[in-house]
């Protein structure tokens, strides 16, 4: 066969072929009907995801992620800068979790991760143990203290000496307070007081107080500890006397108390006079120790 001949059967041939509908010029739109129908390859390209079944698209945008929901495949809106995609495990669709803001520590609530805003500048990231979430606290200096001589002379109202605030969840469930204040007693003409309070927000307050009748320089020390919980204290303080006398809070040597300490609370040293008689005494010094 001449190839003229050969090649004119091939063109033919190609003919035959487009005249068959292999190539056909189907519009976007035109879904085949058959499992082996010829399908243009524009309509290929201008396929989508929401052409497809079983998928359930809504307000599709970037950053978008596709999973897999109960019925259908789904998307995921794009989360916030910084967080991150988390599973649900199974039977459940996955989410965006954690942080969002500068600042943020993430930590896992025994059920999900979250996120812990930022705290106030000065806190310290503080653990509270097994099965509970960590918190910011604020660290309240372990000594505040006062050197500077204070008379109270004859009024009947009360008179601060030193006024320490400590702040919210600064003492855990076995925190402690220790006091000591230095007094001299310039006359006992009359009878005073030397008052520690601790509390002014929830229940309490405590308020403990210890008599001034004697002339003699005077220490007193005082304790009020959480015992096991954060609204729950015990309370004991005593004086000792330049003459070695032991002398106890008014109440008895053990006292109890509920003040909230994961609430913020003002522990005040200060003096009064039942009476407007001549009694007169002096603060020496004073210090407070926190032991979280």
């Amino acid at each position: 066969m001449e190839k003229e001949e050969i090649k004119r059967l091939v063109i033919e041939t190609i003919k035959e072929y487009n005249k068959s509908g292999v190539f056909t010029d189907r519009k976007t739109v035109d879904t085949p009907t058959e499992a082996l129908s010829p399908v243009n390859k524009k309509y290929i390209d201008d396929l989508t995801l929401d052409d497809l079944s079983g998928v359930t698209l809504t307000s599709e945008a970037q950053g978008d992620v596709i999973y897999r929901g109960a019925s259908a495949w789904n998307n995921l809106a794009a989360g916030t800068n910084g967080q991150a995609l988390t599973t649900n495990g199974a039977s459940a669709n996955p989410a965006w979790q954690g942080m969002t803001t500068q600042g943020d520590v993430e930590y896992h609530n025994g059920t999900d991760r979250v996120r812990l805003a930022p705290g106030t500048s000065g806190q310290l990231l503080k653990t509270q143990g097994a099965s509970a979430n960590p918190i910011w606290s604020s660290i309240l200096p372990r000594y505040a203290s006062a050197n500077t001589n204070l008379t109270i002379g004859a009024v009947t109202s009360d008179t601060t000496y030193l006024s320490v605030s400590i702040p919210a969840n600064t003492l855990g469930a076995n925190g402690i307070l220790r006091v000591m204040v230095a007094i001299t007693v310039n006359n006992s003409a009359d009878s005073s007081q030397l008052r520690i309070h601790f509390g002014n927000s929830g229940t309490g307050p405590l308020d403990c107080q210890i008599p001034v009748s004697f002339v003699d320089t005077i220490l007193m020390y005082y304790v009020c500890s959480n015992r096991g919980a954060t609204d729950s204290q015990v309370i004991s303080g005593y004086v000792i006397g330049g003459d070695q006398t032991l002398r106890t809070i008014t109440g008895g040597e053990i006292q109890t108390s509920a003040v909230d300490t994961t609430l913020a609370q003002n522990l005040v040293i200060h003096g009064n006079k039942n009476n407007g008689g001549n009694i007169d005494y002096t603060f020496n010094f004073a210090w407070v120790e926190v032991i979280t």
